[in-house]
């Protein structure tokens, strides 16, 4: 299996990759691939996810997009989003598509998040406006890459919309606990086994 060549991840600093795309200051990272070109290989090989800063450095340098491959999941929110498209987000199935056309999968969060690559569309509309709070995302994040990480037979398209579907399913029972003022992004988390108990085993 290719998956035999990665090594740990490891903590490097930004300068030691390339300062022309990040500060030196910047910390990230890094699923190392035993292999002179790092980044090209990596970008061919290794599932993930681009969130949050590494999204903003996609933007910045958008000859970069040229590595996404349909085994990436870019995951912005709508102002990520119209940093990368060059223009605001008006329509999240098109925008979303449009994402995908860069030849990965895009995750367009909102109130319904909106899951394409190549193969299709398709929208999540779980959840609860308790969500709209700084952490959910993070949350997300984190479903989502336990879910990639498991290599189960799903396509990566419905390993993404899973993640969005168990996502918001955690933020509905959120809310009928603690109501939609008072629940948290940390209170998402909670609920993850219970959901995952009733919907995903």
């Amino acid at each position: 299996s290719h998956y035999d060549s990665i090594l740990p991840i490891r903590l490097l600093n930004g300068s030691d990759i390339s300062s022309a795309y990040l500060p030196e200051d910047t910390n990230l990272l890094l699923c190392v691939v035993k292999t002179d070109n790092v980044t090209r290989k990596a970008s061919d090989v290794v599932v993930f996810m681009i969130d949050a800063d590494a999204l903003n450095v996609l933007s910045a340098h958008p000859e970069l997009s040229a590595l996404l491959r349909p085994h990436h999941v870019l995951t912005p929110h709508p102002g990520e989003a119209a940093r990368l498209l060059g223009h605001p987000c008006a329509d999240p199935v098109s925008d979303a598509r449009e994402l995908a056309g860069r030849g990965c999968c895009a995750v367009l969060k909102g109130a319904s998040r909106t899951i394409a690559d190549a193969a299709g569309t398709c929208v999540s509309a779980s959840g609860s406006c308790c969500m709209a709070r700084g952490g959910s995302g993070d949350v997300y994040t984190g479903i989502l890459g336990a879910l990639l990480a498991e290599r189960a037979d799903r396509t990566i398209l419905q390993t993404a919309a899973a993640a969005c579907e168990l996502h918001g399913l955690c933020g509905e029972a959120a809310e009928r606990k603690y109501g939609r003022r008072a629940a948290n992004s940390a209170d998402l988390i909670e609920f993850l086994p219970e959901v995952c108990r009733e919907y995903a085993d």
